[in-house]
């Protein structure tokens, strides 16, 4: 019986038919991956909680639960995020006029656009992404401040005392207290001088998104 013989372009062949079969093998099915999930863009309404899902396999639940995380809005403004499946990217865009702070990226100043990775998907989903908006001072000067709460963002120095801030407030009876919410430690800080109060906010930095709380209309001078 007659030796088969085999050219060098012949077994360089069905080295590569092999190679493929062990990556098959060791990937599984290629075809039955799910197509990649294009970017998912929305405009998230003011106090609005919202949930991005992704599917990471195509068959039936519960071998293949769809897993995702929510975007909670603090703000009063609309904002629009992007969530993209493949990097896992989130990107937060503020509308004109305004910047945004969020508990994704509490390194970043407050910006018009913020991007961070999400980590932490899970099915259903319990990770919460939360932000919020504050206008995006001028150059300062005479700000009105109405009854209640107003969010801003400070011009005043990084480094100038807290009590220097609420002496630009008048009149000074209508003040209740100053807040800033700390993503780092996910808490407020605050200052007033109402007795027992916390009074743990002591200096500012430039950009600082704060709460002035006043009882009364008053105004508030920003250099």
């Amino acid at each position: 019986m007659p030796l088969l013989r085999m050219t060098s372009a012949t077994m360089g062949a069905i080295r590569i038919g092999i190679l493929y079969a062990v990556m098959l093998a060791l990937a599984g099915d290629v075809s039955a991956m799910p197509a990649q999930s294009p970017p998912d863009t929305r405009v998230i309404p003011p106090g609005a909680r919202v949930d991005f899902i992704i599917r990471t396999c195509d068959g039936p639940p519960p071998e293949c639960l769809p897993i995702g995380f929510q975007v909670q809005s603090q703000s009063n403004q609309p904002v629009t995020a992007t969530f993209e499946p493949g990097s896992q990217m989130l990107t937060l865009s503020a509308p004109a006029g305004y910047h945004l702070q969020s508990n994704c990226a509490p390194e970043i100043q407050p910006a018009a656009t913020l991007q961070c990775i999400v980590g932490g998907l899970s099915s259903p989903p319990t990770l919460v992404v939360t932000f919020t908006t504050m206008a995006i001072p001028t150059t300062g000067g005479r700000q009105t401040l109405f009854i209640g709460c107003n969010n801003l963002a400070l011009t005043f120095p990084t480094g100038t005392t807290v009590s220097q801030i609420t002496d630009a407030i008048l009149p000074s009876t209508a003040l209740v207290a100053v807040w800033r919410f700390d993503n780092r430690t996910q808490r407020f800080l605050g200052y007033s001088s109402l007795p027992g109060a916390p009074n743990d906010y002591t200096s500012v930095a430039r950009l600082d998104a704060v709460f002035i709380c006043v009882r009364e209309p008053a105004t508030f001078t920003q250099p």
